[in-house]
Parts: C-alpha cells; structure tokens; sequence
C-alpha cells in the first residue's frame, strides 16, 4: 500500500512538473506571438504614413523627383494617423511648404518680418555690411531703389 501511495505522489508530481513546463512554453510563445504581431501593426502604420505622407507631398506641389528624398528625411514618427486619414492635414501642409519650399517650382517662401519691429528703409539697407544679405534686401526690396 505504501508503495502504491508512493507512486501515485511520484505521479502526480511529474504531472504537475510537465503541466508547469507546459504552461512556461506556452506563456512564452504567446508574447512572442503578440511582439510579432504588434510589430507587424507598427510596420503597416509606418507604411501607410508614408504613402498617405508622399500624397501629402504631392498635393503641396514638391518636384516628383524630390518626394523620395523628402520622405527619406521626413520624420514620421511625429505624424498621426486618425480613421485612415494623417491627422491635421492642413498644418502638415504648411510645415511641408516651410520645411521643403526649396523643391517646390515656383515657391517662395513668405518671410514675416518681427511683429512691431522697424520698417526695413533704404538707409537701414545701405548700412549692412555684409554684401550678400545687402543684395537679397535690395532684391526684396527693389520699389525702394526705384526698380
């Protein structure tokens, strides 16, 4: 009777020892599992950013040749996406034409001068020293040189 006892505890105690090593296998499969798919949601996101993003580009006006290298150095990471849709479109687009006016045909950018700063006058234009910023001042502001 002991003997039986024995065995029977033996049993149950390789039981729970392969139950336990079950559970660890399966625990650690099902993370595995669900890092995977969360990366595979991430890489689809980022995919989708970057093709509703190079619409984004287009719309704004950049050169077709230009879109690759604008999206190579574009950081998505700040840009949302809300029902399908990139999130504040309208802003995305005026960052785009700030940031990428360069490769935009035929766009310049709008420059403010400071808000209740003095007004720019030939005589503040012919004081700078430096000859390039004079000559884009004189270029911006030629109706005061008489061209």
């Amino acid at each position: 009777m002991e003997e039986e006892s024995k065995n029977v505890s033996e049993n149950s105690a390789e039981g729970t020892a392969k139950d336990t090593d079950w559970r660890a296998l399966y625990e650690q499969e099902h993370s595995a599992f669900a890092a995977y798919r969360r990366e595979a949601d991430d890489r689809a996101e980022q995919a989708e950013k970057r093709r509703l993003y190079e619409g984004l580009l287009r719309r704004a006006g950049i050169e077709e040749r230009r879109i690759g290298t604008v999206l190579r150095a574009a950081d998505l990471d700040g840009v949302r996406l809300r029902a399908g849709k990139l999130d504040d479109e309208a802003g995305l687009l005026r960052q785009i034409r700030r940031e990428w006016g360069d490769f935009i045909p035929g766009w310049e950018r709008a420059e403010t001068p400071p808000a209740g700063g003095p007004a720019v006058t030939r005589e503040s234009i012919l004081r700078t020293r430096d000859t390039a910023e004079r000559q884009q001042l004189i270029a911006r502001n030629h109706e005061l040189f008489g061209f």
